[in-house]
């Protein structure tokens, strides 16, 4: 008997796994299937990504950013520019910390990070542009990490980036990877700009937007799935602005230590520091313009 009923439960499977099989031969099974112009990111087959935001645009409720600039010679910015961007007649640097908090598609979380720009033009085919190029951020937060590297082209890295220190009159940021020290910077004698800094600040500022390289390589790393420039407009209402002086330094590590960020600090660490051009403190909000942003030819 055991023996019987052995035997048919294996026919049973058999022809439980022969319907099952003929099922999806016919197209029984429907797989996922992604909807044009709906918004999706990694791994995109569980949903888009709209809980919570639109995916037009990316609401920052309340930022506060250091930044440090310096000036550093054309010659060794060019080197580090994808194909279409040179290097701005004035060759500026800018280091800036910020401290992001209630930001909509982190469902009102926030998280800390710091970039480093180069003052560039892209002069392509099709456009012109004039801005910052973001040579590399580091976030201390995966999820912006995700959509800034996936969606904007943005060059983002994971680090140890606590909220900025304040003594002796002076504030300052940190970076590390594992608990090994990349840069740290700070700034002090800070005041409020008179309105003729302001009226140089957004002189300065008009018709420049940030830009970035997407770069997604192929799965044997021997090549590209994309590889653009990319236009990444943004627009800010600033609340509070000091202007002072600062002063960044890089520590280059090593490979062992930071095997993530070495061969980054290792670069920007031998760009000359021509002369510092002060520091600035702003305070506000801030949008991503995700829905303007596209890619530059």
């Amino acid at each position: 008997m055991r023996r019987r009923t052995t035997g048919f439960v294996a026919i049973m499977i058999v022809m439980l796994m022969n319907i099952v099989g003929s099922a999806f031969l016919s197209g029984a099974a429907i797989g996922f299937e992604y909807e044009p112009d709906k918004p999706y990111v990694m791994p995109g087959h569980f949903g888009t990504a709209t809980t919570g935001w639109d995916g037009k645009v990316a609401h920052y409720e309340d930022n506060t950013a250091i930044t440090i600039m310096y000036l550093t010679e054309r010659e060794a910015i060019a080197p580090l520019l994808p194909p279409g961007f040179v290097p701005a007649d004035i060759p500026l640097i800018s280091v800036t910390f910020v401290m992001c908090r209630g930001v909509d598609f982190m469902a009102g979380g926030g998280y800390n990070l710091v970039s480093i720009n180069a003052a560039a033009r892209f002069v392509g085919k099709r456009d012109i542009a004039e801005g910052n190029f973001a040579l590399v951020l580091w976030e201390n937060n995966f999820f912006p990490i995700l959509l800034g590297r996936e969606v904007l082209g943005a060059p983002k890295l994971f680090g140890e980036i606590p909220d900025a220190w304040m003594r002796d009159d002076k504030k300052g940021f940190t970076v590390s990877e594992n608990g090994t020290l990349l840069l740290e910077g700070e700034v002090w004698d800070l005041r409020k700009p008179t309105d003729e800094e302001l009226k140089a600040m957004a002189e300065r500022n008009k018709g420049k937007i940030w830009m970035g390289w997407k770069y997604i390589p192929s799965c044997d790393l021997r090549g590209a799935d994309v590889s653009n420039a990319t236009a990444l407009p943004a627009k800010s209402d600033l609340k509070e602005i000091l202007v002072g002086q600062g002063k960044v330094m890089f520590h280059e590590t090593e490979w062992e230590k930071a095997p993530l960020s070495h061969r980054v600090v290792s670069v920007l660490k031998k760009l000359p520091i021509v002369q510092y051009q002060g520091a600035v403190i702003t305070r506000g909000s801030n949008d991503l313009l995700i829905y303007q942003q596209h890619p530059m030819e």
